[in-house]
Parts: C-alpha cells; sequence; structure tokens
C-alpha cells in the first residue's frame, strides 16, 4: 500500500510529480492529504501486522512520545515557530484562513453542489461539474474537477449515478470481504485491500481520485481490484475442488 499523487510508494519505489496544471497557490494540497493517509494507513497495516507485543510496544511507544513532547513543549511553541519545516510544508505558504476553508476546496464544493442542485437526478455528464462546462473557481474559469469523489460523481451523473456507483463499491467490498474465510494468502489480500481501502477513502474526501484523469492512483486503484478480484476466484476455484474432494 501506498500513496499517490506526488508522494512517493510505498512498495513500488516510485515518484509521481505533481501535475503543474493546477493553480500554483493549492499546488501540492491534494499531497498533503495523501501523505497524512499513508501515516493513517502505514500506522493500522503496523497494527493488523503485528502480535499483540509488537502492538502493545507501538501504543506505549506512541504514548510516551506525546508525552514526552507535552512535557517539552506544552504550548507547542516549537511547532508552531515560522522557520519549522513541518508547519512549512504543511502550510506552504497559505493563512490559518485558507487553510481552515481547505485550501480553498470550501469555495470549490459550494459552487459544485449549486451547479448539482440544477441537475439533480442526472448530472451534467461524466466528468462535469457545471450546466455550461464552465465553472469559474479560485479567479480562473475552467472545467474543474470537485476536489471529492462524491460530489464529482453526483454533479457529472447525478444521484441516480451516485446510487449506482456506491451499490458497484459496496458490492465489491462485499466480495473482498470474504477473503478473510480463506487461506494464507487470501488472508494477506484481504488485509492489503483492507489498508488501500482506507487510504481511498480518506483522500477521496478531497480529491477526484480514480474518478478523475487517468493518473498514478487511478491505474493503481483498478490494479488493486484486478488483484482482488483474481484472489477471489482463486478462492472459489479451490473451495469447489474442496467439496469435489470430499464428496
Amino acid at each position: 500500500a501506498g500513496c499517490m499523487d506526488g508522494v512517493w510508494v510505498c512498495g513500488f519505489g516510485s515518484f509521481h510529480p505533481k501535475s503543474t496544471t493546477q493553480p500554483p497557490s493549492y499546488s501540492g494540497a491534494s499531497s498533503r492529504a495523501a501523505l497524512g493517509m499513508t501515516l493513517v494507513s502505514v500506522s493500522v497495516l503496523l497494527f493488523l501486522s503485528g502480535d499483540n507485543r509488537r502492538r502493545a510496544w507501538l501504543a506505549m511507544a506512541s504514548g510516551l512520545f506525546a508525552l514526552a513532547v507535552l512535557l517539552t513543549d506544552p504550548g507547542l511553541r516549537l511547532f508552531s515557530k515560522p522557520g519549522n519545516v513541518g508547519v512549512s510544508y504543511v502550510t506552504r505558504g497559505q493563512s490559518f484562513s485558507q487553510l481552515k476553508d481547505l485550501s480553498g476546496r470550501d469555495e470549490m464544493w459550494t459552487k459544485v453542489w449549486e451547479e448539482y442542485l440544477k441537475s439533480p437526478w442526472k448530472g451534467h455528464g461524466y466528468f462535469l461539474t457545471s450546466s455550461t462546462g464552465e465553472m469559474e473557481v479560485w479567479g480562473m474559469k475552467a472545467n474543474h474537477t470537485a476536489h471529492n469523489i462524491y460530489l464529482q460523481v453526483i454533479a457529472g451523473t447525478g444521484a441516480i449515478g451516485l446510487l449506482l456507483f456506491m451499490i458497484a463499491m459496496g458490492s465489491l467490498l462485499a466480495r473482498f470481504a470474504r477473503l478473510r474465510t480463506g487461506d494464507l494468502e487470501c488472508k494477506r489480500m484481504f488485509v492489503m485491500l483492507l489498508v488501500v481501502t482506507l487510504w481511498y477513502l480518506g483522500w477521496s474526501l478531497f480529491c477526484a481520485s480514480f474518478m478523475g484523469p487517468v493518473r498514478s492512483e487511478s491505474v493503481l486503484f483498478y490494479t488493486f481490484i484486478g488483484l482482488g478480484v483474481g484472489q477471489c476466484v482463486r478462492m472459489n476455484v479451490a473451495q469447489r475442488r474442496g467439496v469435489t474432494a470430499d464428496a
């Protein structure tokens, strides 16, 4: 599992630079969300892959680190210094007000929702977020993505399309959940898909994700689906052979 869109991908060892087509003031914003979800996903993976002793050590180490930070810097002044590398990476030159508005996404989401209400049932067409094909956001008129996968789907295909999308994703997750009852390889695949699903669930709240342009995260998403489906087929074949042998 790993993170895409401008963040190092663990296990694949590659780096995908950010697209230069986004407005300069918001360039790299999705990478922050991707990195945040990667930290969460890796933590979950370490917790799931270890035994109880490892989990206890991880929990204790995290608690001791948090305690040490609070004792040495109760006001968190070290983290709020302008020259702090971590703070500079998170803020990217943006003010607290801009960060509070999720790097301009508040304005984007409001306008996309208003456009969706113009055609609530069937939407405006695939990969369109407005009735005219153009919408002015951040001082630029273009066919912007919704920066949220659910808004992207519902604006383009309406409530009907969103319902079909949720049914499709739900049926996939239900099939993949059965892998936890299979052999060791199936269980390993289940854990990997669980972590990847967690990553996509979080990151897709801030971007069009795999419903956007064909990029690394889109290709990897469907690759993971293929791996999961292949493992489900293998498990079904093995179970049928077991039943036949018993008969």
